[in-house]
């Protein structure tokens, strides 16, 4: 596992693990992210970021925690098929940009570390992907979704460079 701690003291730390693979990486990162007290961003592989997007997140987040008492999460990615299956979303004006509240997300997503505390068993449950059939996102990381709102930024501050269908509309650089 590769973590990157933004409070500056240990900028980049390898983290060997007994097992490989996606999912362990994935449950190592739940669980050091348990033991932060601060907003924890976790990035999976597949994803370029634009060079402001932890800063303006950061920021919305402050700014939605205080203007709206909530504990929002951030998925930094919007995605065209939200477009097509359309549900009720919140607009919240964030930082520097709109942000729409969602309910799906990957591996991507900041919280703070109190969520990842508190959902850490759902978390956690999603490192079985492709090993336990049936274990997806909508079982598990989705499930925080129901009880936290989770905002995706319009345009994007992200690309996921996965598939075509999952480019952002109008994502510019």
């Amino acid at each position: 596992a590769m973590v990157t701690f933004l409070n500056g003291l240990n900028p980049n730390v390898f983290i060997p693990l007994d097992e490989s693979g996606n999912g362990t990486s994935f449950k190592k990162c739940v669980s050091l992210a348990c033991e932060e007290d601060d907003l924890v961003f976790l990035v999976e592989d597949d994803y370029f970021l634009k060079e402001e997007c932890i800063e303006c997140m950061v920021a919305t987040y402050e700014k939605l925690k205080f203007e709206l008492n909530i504990e929002p999460c951030f998925h930094p990615t919007d995605y065209p098929d939200r477009y097509l299956n359309i549900y009720p979303s919140i607009i919240a004006l964030g930082s520097d940009r709109h942000y729409r509240s969602i309910k799906h997300t990957t591996c991507t997503f900041m919280y703070h570390s109190s969520v990842f505390v508190k959902y850490r068993k759902d978390l956690e449950a999603f490192s079985n992907y492709g090993k336990i059939p049936g274990i997806s996102e909508d079982n598990t990381i989705n499930k925080i979704y129901n009880d936290l709102i989770c905002f995706s930024p319009i345009p994007s501050l992200a690309e996921h460079y996965q598939y075509k269908e999952t480019l952002s509309p109008y994502y510019q650089e």
